[in-house]
């Protein structure tokens, strides 16, 4: 987006377009001289804020705005406090979920950092320069936030660009900090975070488009990069994926060599839930570089207003509030909604029931992929996971989330080994308003070149969930559930295919002292159910790759019976149409069987084929209604017959047109148990 005096313009990351929109000007316009201003995105509001800086004015030296832009429109806000200094530059910490502006008082020794909360400013320092504020960058500099470190960074120069006046400051949310290690030759220039580094680029003395170095901020110096250098630049933000440059002869684009190119691929898998609730929790969440994290939220009822509460792994809370219109999809891009790089889990709360996924694409250390989990309607104490490889290509952790405002949680982890060796606990706590994340292929956790499962115990509500990232000879992607709050002795799954590059796993936990023996029945999409004994000794993991169970090409849904309560998961690796990935699935009992099921995510297009499998244990026909809620319009319904006994495989690619963002509420004649695999091309 880019603001002139005269109107107001949108990228929309091809092209631009005047909005028309009136332009703001300071409200004691007939009395300046020249205007300056600043401004960036404030996730906090989904708003664009600007400050506007006039020169001239009769009740004082300076006079200052602050306006918003909400797509359509700019709003002049009637804050109590004002940022009074000249040439304010605005950053947004999404560490410390504030917006920071910085400015030099002409005439004065005072320079002034500012916070503002989205309703007001207020002065977070004002200091004496060159004592514990920058010197005197008044009128030269380039403000941004660096997000691995949490820190703010200004460089600039003296006023008239003084030979030898460079200087680069700190801001750690609490005051500022001198970095004078190899500053830059700056006259002017812009500095921004493109996903990867954060950059500067100082433009040139001589002509405007003279090539110059730029520079990289590594946390502690600025470090030249010569391998880079282009005409001068006066603005840049950050989308997403890249810079966008506008400049008189084009818009120029700058994408780091550390985002990944596109498309990653894979495939993602939920159950659907019985019923829709007022809460939905997520551990597990990221929007650092090369993932996208989404929040897509189903909302049967009238419409409602969903509050989402982002946990940080720093201890910040952060809260947005969205608009659910009545039985409609909507979609919630975190890396907008919260910022870059933050590590957190979510909970999300609305008056009425709602029903949320989290779906996320990524590609990290080479490994492309996506995953996706359905969001559990309440926090435990025990949670179990059956699945867990630490083997080579595999990374695995555990993501802890404590929602408690003031109580630390003190959580176990015992990991359960195959073959039976002794389990092993470790502790960890995980701080107030919180998320903490386990690496478990570490040395202190399970370690490297295990088949592992998993007991979670705390000493108050929390939730945990198991993200694994995998390369599986070849097929690279990741999944993720959250863990079951109990061992049962009858569990189900619907989905399952062995055979034309797919692979097919059951993970089996017995935590018991006892051995457990399983009957594990398998529902074929044609012919009668397969049955298989197995057996598993007491305190371990058992794996069974149910390609050597079935013959290949067999479409299967799962019942397993035990004499034990047990754990069971499906992890299933995989080269669908050309991409590869892996998905996973926690078995459900019994009671999960039902006459309704609900699922928030679905999307059909040429890119995205989403299926849903349904299992009908029953010995009689189910005749069951798809109904698909849309981002807008009326819901669209298709009904089939599952026959008895059986598995039903359903692709909605052919039921709704290409490019259809999807919720869907199944319901059916008698119990039954619905899951949605989607595989994709993002």
């Amino acid at each position: 987006m880019a603001c002139c005096p005269t109107s107001t313009w949108v990228f929309n990351g091809a092209s631009w377009t005047d909005t028309h929109a009136t332009t703001p000007v300071p409200a004691v316009t007939p009395y300046m001289d020249s205007v300056f201003m600043s401004l960036v995105w404030y996730p906090p509001t989904a708003k664009v804020v600007m400050i506007i800086t006039a020169v001239g004015c009769s009740q004082q030296p300076y006079c200052f705005d602050t306006w918003t832009w909400d797509g359509q429109a700019w709003v002049r806000q009637a804050t109590l406090t004002q940022p009074y200094c000249l040439s304010t530059e605005l950053a947004y910490d999404s560490g410390r979920n504030r917006l920071f502006a910085y400015g030099m008082c002409p005439g004065s020794n005072v320079d002034a950092t500012w916070s503002y909360d989205g309703t007001d400013w207020s002065l977070a320092q004002s200091g004496v320069r060159g004592i514990d504020s920058p010197t005197g960058v008044f009128g030269v500099f380039a403000f941004a936030y660096y997000p691995p470190g949490k820190q703010l960074l200004l460089v600039g120069a003296a006023s008239g660009r003084n030979t030898g006046s460079e200087e680069t400051w700190v801001w750690n949310g609490v005051g500022w900090s001198s970095a004078d290690i190899g500053n830059p030759d700056f006259h002017q220039g812009v500095m921004a975070w493109d996903g990867a580094e954060l950059r500067l680029k100082p433009n040139p003395p001589g002509p405007y488009d003279q090539a110059y170095k730029e520079y990289v901020w590594d946390g502690h110096a600025l470090v030249p990069d010569v391998a880079t250098g282009g005409p001068g630049l006066s603005t840049s933000a950050f989308d997403g994926d890249r810079l966008i440059v506008p400049r008189s002869d084009g818009t120029w684009i700058w994408r780091s060599n550390a985002v990944a190119p596109r498309p990653w691929t894979g495939g993602h898998d939920v159950v659907g839930t019985p019923q829709p609730s007022t809460d939905a929790y997520f551990a597990e969440g990221y929007t650092g570089l090369n993932f996208r994290e989404y929040l897509t939220v189903f909302n049967p009822g009238a419409a409602q207003v969903l509050t989402a509460q982002y946990l940080t792994d720093s201890g910040v809370a952060v809260t947005r509030t969205h608009d659910l219109a009545a039985q409609s999809r909507t979609t919630i891009l975190v890396n907008s909604d919260l910022g870059a790089d933050q590590s957190l889990s979510t909970h999300l709360t609305a008056p009425n029931p709602f029903v949320a996924e989290r779906p996320m694409y990524f590609s990290l250390g080479g490994r492309s992929g996506g995953h996706d989990a359905m969001g559990a309607q309440s926090l435990g104490t025990v949670f179990y996971f059956a699945e867990g490889y630490t083997g080579n290509g595999f990374d695995e952790y555990l993501t802890l989330m404590n929602t408690s405002t003031s109580q630390m949680a003190n959580v176990q982890v015992t990991y359960y080994f195959n073959g039976g060796a002794a389990p092993k606990t470790v502790s960890h706590p995980v701080s107030p308003s919180s998320r903490l994340t386990v690496h478990v292929n570490d040395s202190a956790e399970a370690g490297l070149n295990q088949q592992v499962s998993m007991k979670v115990t705390s000493d108050m509500p929390i939730l945990a969930e198991r993200p694994m990232y995998f390369n599986y000879f070849g097929e690279t992607g990741g999944h993720v559930v959250a863990g079951a709050v109990a061992p049962i002795t009858n569990l189900n799954l619907a989905e399952g295919h062995v055979g034309q590059s797919f692979d097919e796993y059951l993970t089996i936990l017995n935590a018991n002292a006892a051995p457990a023996h399983l009957t594990i029945t398998y529902y074929r999409g044609s012919g009668d159910p397969v049955q298989q004994l197995l057996a598993v000794a007491a305190n371990s993991r058992s794996t069974v790759h149910v390609n050597d169970v079935l013959p290949s090409g067999t479409d299967s849904s799962v019942h397993i019976s035990s004499d034990q309560p047990v754990v069971v998961e499906r992890p299933m690796y995989f080269t669908f149409n050309g991409w590869s990935g892996g998905h996973d699935a926690m078995a459900v009992p019994d009671s999960a069987l039902s006459t309704s099921l609900n699922f928030a995510e679905g999307y059909a297009a040429a890119n995205f084929a989403e299926y849903y499998t349904i299992l009908n244990t029953q010995s009689t026909a189910a005749t069951v209604t798809f109904t698909f809620y849309l981002v807008s319009g009326t819901p669209v319904t298709k009904t089939i017959t599952v026959p008895a006994n059986s598995r039903w495989t359903e692709l909605i690619n052919n039921d709704l047109p290409a490019g259809t963002s999807n919720s869907v509420q199944i319901t059916s004649s008698q119990p039954i148990l619905a899951e949605r695999p989607e595989y994709f091309s993002y």
